[in-house]
């Protein structure tokens, strides 16, 4: 992403660190898709640095294309279906269910979509700013972009646990980070803010199921004095 390849190497290895921190909480399987989020993170990391290393230097044409084509394959492609998916794994409240049902649904034929385009290629990559950005075309740019964070950041909301639903709200605050500040190369900083972010999935792996017990008995309890009433 930004600065440098020590920047992203770095975040990779804080990443996987974490990674294998947050896959050792988990007690349900359910839990699994969404803690090996942090290690995805440190992979896509761990390929931005290879990029900014071989940047001034004669590489072979494959390795450029091969590492140019990781990043949206992750980026565009992988998370808009593994997000909604992985929310939709944990969810217990019905009505919410149905409802990721359709965000996953959404991110399915987003993750074609790009697919489709990325494969199609050509993807290429160069440094604005001090930061990275890959360039490949596809069609329908605003409504691809909204049926993104269509199956992405509205899954997060959904979700009826909290730790969740602030990492969506951490997803929207870092996308408008790199929008704002880094206009030409914003899907690189939104993944490298979005991989930081990521490290709360801790929490939740270790800590979530308990606050939503938590707040589903007080749920009740306010019902049951209703009744009563």
């Amino acid at each position: 992403m930004c600065f440098s390849a020590e920047a992203s190497f770095v975040s990779s290895a804080v990443l996987t660190i974490g990674g294998i921190a947050t896959l050792k909480q988990v007690r349900e399987t359910t839990d699994l898709p969404f803690a090996c989020f942090p290690l995805i993170f440190a992979l896509h990391q761990f390929v931005e640095g290879c990029i900014w290393l071989i940047q001034g230097y004669s590489s072979p044409p494959w390795l450029e294309a091969a590492l140019a084509s990781i990043f949206p394959l992750i980026a565009y492609s992988l998370w808009a279906t593994l997000v909604p998916y992985a929310i939709y794994r944990m969810e217990n409240h019905v009505v919410r269910k149905k409802l990721l049902k359709i965000c996953l649904v959404v991110g399915i034929g987003v993750s074609v979509f790009f697919l489709y385009y990325i494969v199609k290629g050509p993807v290429s990559v160069k440094i604005i700013n001090n930061s990275i950005q890959y360039d490949f075309y596809f069609s329908f740019f605003v409504l691809s972009q909204w049926a993104y964070g269509f199956a992405i950041i509205l899954a997060a909301m959904i979700s009826s646990h909290k730790i969740i639903n602030l990492f969506g709200l951490g997803l929207v605050v870092t996308y408008n980070v790199g929008k704002i500040f880094y206009a030409a190369t914003y899907p690189s900083v939104f993944c490298f803010l979005a991989a930081w972010l990521s490290l709360i999935i801790f929490l939740h792996v270790k800590y979530g199921r308990q606050l939503q017990h938590v707040v589903t008995e007080k749920a009740v309890g306010r019902s049951y004095e209703k009744t009563a009433l």
